[in-house]
């Protein structure tokens, strides 16, 4: 069996230092500090959140018959983050487009799960320019998903 975890876990730290640079914190002992008041930085898991509001919404659609319930639940999800939690930084992380290090590790990774369904499908691009309206940014690396 092999262990995934140490090298997404070196890559995100990564990412975060520089996320955490670029806001203007100091990373000291692996704590991050800042010279202002402590600041929330929030990361969000778009594939989770987007799954989650596909299949706790079903049959919304517009006039024009496009499924819009994952793009309706998850704007409310994050309507709901940001009016409760007030986060100084947000960013939503993406699956990369294509197969990850792990189908090359592992060629029976996600065997038996089934293709995204169409119908969210055809949502993802309306909640990638609902993120872009909001000025979120989109983290997407490739040959990673969004929980790495």
């Amino acid at each position: 069996m092999q262990n995934f975890g140490n090298g997404c876990v070196k890559f995100w730290l990564n990412v975060l230092l520089k996320v955490a640079e670029y806001l203007g914190f100091h990373i000291e002992l692996g704590i991050a500090m800042s010279s202002h008041s402590a600041k929330r930085l929030f990361l969000i898991d778009g594939m989770s959140h987007i799954f989650r509001a596909f299949y706790a919404i079903r049959n919304l659609s517009n006039d024009r018959g496009l499924p819009t319930n994952a793009v309706y639940g998850f704007a409310a999800m994050m309507r709901k983050l940001i009016r409760q939690y007030q986060p100084d930084h947000i960013a939503v992380a993406f699956d990369g487009r294509e197969k990850t290090f792990r189908h090359e590790a592992f060629e029976q990774y996600k065997a038996n799960r089934t293709e995204m369904p169409d119908d969210l499908a055809q949502q993802i691009p309306y909640i990638r320019k609902f993120c872009e309206a909001l000025r979120i940014p989109i983290l997407e690396v490739p040959r990673y998903e969004a929980d790495d």
